[in-house]
């Protein structure tokens, strides 16, 4: 498979699965960590942390982040949360520069002669490959299940013997969980063990019964008495939910293996502080593995189950962990804790009011020496542009402030949400100077901070941001290479794409020290009808002219499409001829705006 697949396998998965999966594999080594800390403690607390780290895998923090969008207020944050929040974005989120927020200015009708993208395909087999494996293993567990649970219906209440008398002298001891617990005594092999996660049912092997003392008894009793105290069946379930979603991450079946290993651990060291009598609990433990098969499911607990030797040289030795000092546990609960409250405070950071657009942001020293904003009292469509006239000044020409918005904040329409009516009906005309003496123009870049400022000072406009999915383009290598010529001027000097010449069967784009950031920004915002996505790799700066025929589905439908027998190919194939690249529709995440608030401008 050539670095063109390679890529193409990639960027079938989502980049908010790929972030997710990085976050959880970072939060589960960080619990490794702690719990090498953690080795003289007691084992329970190490199956909580091992258990924080499996539980990771359901809560994404892309979640978390949305509830701290929607439960915490919008407001303002300082510089040094910005950045302390910029950081953590780009540690916890590494895959989502894949999508940065797209501009675009047509309607969205799809292109013409579009090709089926291998990267859609080879999604489908992922899809198709997630499904078999996970529908393989719950079946699987649910072959498990239906077996014990047969052996339960087959079952016996016990209503006296020597293992009642054991569970009512536990109970007078103090011992909770031996009044509850439904006992039934079966003529199986398995066990025993717990079933059930609401009502634990004690499965008990009856001939376990003939082989043990009543001090043994009694210690494998108060082992599974530790399991439903602790509801490890219930831990056990959610794990098994982690496994079946994410059975491809080999770390979900490790971080198994622990939680079991430490849950056994956990009732032997309660089975020992009990009964101070660790010969006689190994003896019992070998006496029932002698007769009985360990459950084939987690999430019915026994004490047949984890690394059976590793526990009886444990128990042997007697090495019983010490309990968490305060100081410790409150550590410890803060660190988990704040794990899971960061993403919902990032969530609220990113949305606050104002927060800086990908790909530039509006800064306080650049705002307009002069302004004028006059509202179209009859908007015609054919007048409509934007002109940086060479020099210092502005010129904006029936836009709404939907259109204004997109330009200032280079972000596709479709993904601004929120605001009154009158963001798409009222139009308005602007002219605007920027300071400075002499006639130097300043950069793009400058003039549509300055655009944002006068959007955030005259039109009062607040907002915030949420990831939302749309349809794309992306643009990636085609399989042949690029075709660029790498430009001769400094990374310093003007780049520029376009305007292009337009012909009557014809349009030629030149692009000069330009970026593929410079290239699909220009391609979204006036040519194609919806965002396109920079995912070629490409790090370089170009010289090149792209030469096509246009259709109706192209500059909003502004311009006459090209005839069916015109010189220069379509839009698709001239980018994979010309520039040696690929476009092709997709969906991804996109950096979406949600207006908060608005106002008309006051008059000039």
């Amino acid at each position: 498979m050539n670095l063109h697949y390679l890529s193409s396998a990639l960027s079938a998965l989502s980049p908010n699965m790929k972030n997710h999966l990085w976050q959880s594999t970072f939060f589960a080594a960080g619990c490794a960590l702690m719990t090498l800390g953690m080795r003289k403690n007691l084992a329970r607390a190490r199956y909580w942390v091992w258990f924080a780290a499996s539980i990771k895998f359901l809560l994404p923090f892309s979640m978390l982040m949305s509830i701290g969008a929607a439960v915490m207020p919008h407001r303002h944050t300082a510089p040094v949360v910005r950045a302390v929040y910029d950081f953590i974005d780009i540690v916890g989120q590494p895959f989502s520069t894949t999508f940065p927020s797209v501009t675009t200015a047509s309607k969205a009708v799809p292109a013409p002669g579009l090709e089926w993208s291998w990267s859609l395909s080879l999604s489908s087999v992922l899809a198709a490959t997630w499904t078999l494996g996970a529908l393989s293993i719950m079946t699987t567990w649910g072959i498990y299940w239906w077996r014990i649970r047969t052996i339960v219906q087959q079952s016996t209440e016990a209503t006296d013997g020597p293992e009642i008398l054991a569970l009512r002298e536990l109970h007078v001891e103090g011992w909770g969980p031996a009044a509850e617990v439904n006992l039934r005594l079966s003529e199986a092999n398995f066990g025993p063990g717990v079933y059930g996660i609401s009502r634990p049912t004690l499965i008990w092997p009856s001939r376990i019964s003939e082989r043990l003392n009543d001090a043994q008894l009694r210690s494998i009793l108060t082992h599974e008495l530790c399991h439903i105290k602790f509801r490890d069946n219930l831990t056990a379930c959610l794990h098994m939910v982690v496994e079946a979603v994410f059975w491809f991450h080999p770390l979900v079946w490790w971080l198994g293996s622990q939680l079991e290993l430490e849950r056994e651990r956990a009732c032997d060291e309660h089975v020992l502080q009990l009964t101070k009598a660790p010969l006689t609990y190994a003896e019992s433990i070998l006496q029932v593995c002698e007769i009985c098969l360990e459950s084939p499911l987690e999430c019915v607990s026994g004490v047949t189950g984890a690394d059976l030797k590793e526990r009886i040289k444990r128990i042997m030795t007697n090495r019983m962990g010490e309990r968490l000092t305060p100081l410790r546990k409150a550590m410890l609960t803060a660190a988990v804790l704040g794990t899971f409250a960061v993403p919902i405070i990032c969530g609220q950071v990113a949305n606050s009011p104002g927060a800086p657009a990908q790909g530039g942001s509006s800064r306080p020293d650049q705002s307009f020496e002069v302004a004028t904003i006059k509202p179209v009292e009859n908007s015609a469509k054919t007048s409509r542009f934007i002109k940086l006239e060479g020099t210092k000044r502005v010129v904006i020409r029936d836009y709404n402030l939907r259109l204004l918005i997109a330009a200032a904040y280079n972000m596709n329409p479709k993904t601004i949400s929120g605001g009154p009516e009158w963001v798409d009906s009222d139009y308005f005309d602007i002219s605007a100077l920027a300071p400075g003496s002499g006639q130097t123009s300043p950069t793009r870049e400058a003039q549509m901070s300055m655009l944002r400022n006068l959007l955030e000072d005259r039109f009062k406009l607040t907002y915030h941001r949420e990831q939302k999915e749309f349809s794309i383009f992306a643009l990636e290598v085609a399989k042949d290479g690029p075709k660029l010529k790498a430009t001769s001027l400094s990374p310093t000097d003007p780049s520029s794409v376009g305007p292009g010449m337009v012909y009557p069967q014809k349009i030629v784009m030149p692009a000069r020290n330009a970026t593929m950031n410079d290239f699909t920004s220009l391609l979204q915002r006036a040519v194609l009808d919806r965002p396109v996505v920079d995912m070629t790799g490409l790090t370089g700066r170009y010289d090149f002219t792209l030469e096509w025929a246009p259709d109706e589905n192209q500059f909003g439908g502004e311009l006459h499409p090209a005839s069916e027998d015109a010189p220069s190919p379509p839009l698709f194939q001239a980018v994979q001829q010309q520039l040696g690249l690929r476009l092709y529709a997709r969906k991804g995440p996109v950096s979406a705006m949600v207006i908060d608030q608005v106002e008309h401008p006051a008059p000039n």
